[in-house]
């Protein structure tokens, strides 16, 4: 199962990311299935989540 892959241990969680998964593989195993859109505007660099990490360890 996903859930297990990323080790969520809390049972609604990894019922809700295992559920959340197969309608995604669902979705993208369809015969006319849509091409995933992403975001286009995301840094290429883990800049972002070190701020994120600095700004809330003093907390």
């Amino acid at each position: 199962m996903p859930s297990q892959i990323i080790n969520l241990t809390n049972e609604y969680e990894a019922f809700c990311f295992d559920e959340a998964c197969s309608y995604i593989l669902n979705e993208l195993g369809k015969e006319d299935a849509k091409e995933p859109k992403f975001d286009v505007d995301v840094p290429n660099n883990n800049d972002d989540l070190i701020d994120f990490f600095k700004f809330n360890n003093n907390q």
